[in-house]
């Protein structure tokens, strides 16, 4: 984020960061929004706005005339609150939304494999051979810069061109979680295999033969993911 933010946004991010990282636990009592601003140094009207911007996105729960809580995550968050987490936090949340949405992830490419054995279309499938062989070509040369634009593309191309129109909307719905989602992948996965990984599945695809491909995605994501959480996002 830029560093010339407002009020309300240096709390919002603060405090998000503190609530996803379970500084402030579910059931935690905050202060008043006197002593919030006087702690944060924020316009009281800005703490107020914040307060309901955080109720919105499911972070805390206000009972009137009587105090403002910490929400449990698992049943308030909403998918603005998700994305709002990839957002202000730098680094992945706490590990049971972040092993959900790896999982909302794998679930969402099985949906799109199987609309594409469904539903071939050559056109679709050429520009993901495409995107496969700039991603290919930029895992040879390494690095973030590199693989990232040709990775973002496959992403795109993947969700985006399939021919259902419900795939676009998710990705919309959550559009920063998934551009902070492939920047991990382009930062910290080994390209070359992901490269692999992403031909093996388009060939198996093409053959009409999706539980294959769901197979290859379904080993890799499992390999992705306890590479995440455990190697380099320890929270």
């Amino acid at each position: 984020m830029s560093e010339r933010i407002g009020e309300k946004e240096r709390f919002l991010q603060e405090m998000i960061r503190r609530i996803a990282t379970g500084e402030l636990a579910s059931g935690t009592k905050l202060p008043t929004e006197s002593e919030l601003a006087e702690e944060y140094g924020i316009a009281k009207t800005n703490i107020h706005l914040g307060i309901k911007e955080l109720e919105r996105l499911g972070f805390v729960q206000v009972v009137p005339r009587h105090a403002v809580y910490i929400a449990d995550m698992h049943e308030s968050l909403t998918l603005d609150g998700v994305n709002a987490t990839f957002r202000y936090v730098d680094g992945l949340p706490n590990r049971a939304v972040a092993s959900a949405l790896l999982e909302l992830r794998e679930m969402m490419a099985f949906g799109v494999m199987r609309w594409m054995t469904r539903h071939p279309d050559r056109a679709h499938m050429d520009q993901l051979r495409q995107c496969c062989t700039a991603l290919e070509q930029a895992a040879a040369v390494g690095g973030t810069e590199a693989v990232y634009p040709p990775l973002l593309d496959f992403m795109r191309v993947f969700y985006h061109e399939a021919g259902n129109d419900i795939f676009p909307l998710l990705i919309r719905s959550f559009s920063d979680t998934m551009m902070k989602s492939v920047s991990y992948m382009a930062r910290f996965a080994d390209p070359v295999e992901m490269a692999a990984v992403y031909r093996s599945v388009l060939q198996h695809v093409d053959a009409g033969d999706v539980f294959a491909a769901m197979d290859v995605w379904a080993a890799w994501n499992t390999r992705l993911s306890v590479f995440l959480l455990e190697a380099n996002f320890p929270l």
